[in-house]
């Protein structure tokens, strides 16, 4: 994909980390700048293979089948993610086994923006072992 053009590679990501879906990065521009830094380690072809293959426009639709859903699951996601936040509450109104945590002040990366809080919520989950 970017052979041995890694400067190819960072304007991939610089121009990935820069869709609104990452706005919430632009708060803390260390931690955009770690994130993208991390991912220039990271092999180019495996990761476009990761989002061809596993991307949300690649994944079947299952929305008929969450109400039958009997796995706990907790889904987390950011108050300023607005997308996966109406996807995550409409998940979590089709199934009970379906968790939900909001994290406030947070967008699409709720692990890296408030680490503390994450952690501590799914050590709650898997604790409770639901």
């Amino acid at each position: 994909m970017f052979g041995n053009d890694p400067s190819g590679f960072r304007e991939f990501l610089e121009a990935w980390y820069d869709q609104a879906l990452f706005a919430s990065l632009a708060k803390c521009p260390e931690r955009r700048a770690r994130l993208i830094e991390d991912r220039l380690t990271r092999n180019p072809e495996a990761l476009a293979a990761s989002l061809q293959g596993m991307g949300a426009g690649a994944q079947p639709s299952l929305w008929e089948e969450l109400g039958a859903y009997k796995t706990p699951t907790l889904l987390l996601v950011g108050q300023e993610d607005r997308k996966f936040r109406i996807i995550a509450e409409e998940m979590s109104d089709r199934s009970e086994k379906i968790a939900l945590e909001v994290f406030d002040g947070c967008g699409h990366n709720v692990h890296l923006e408030n680490p503390a809080r994450y952690t501590t919520v799914l050590k709650g989950f898997l604790k409770a072992g639901r």
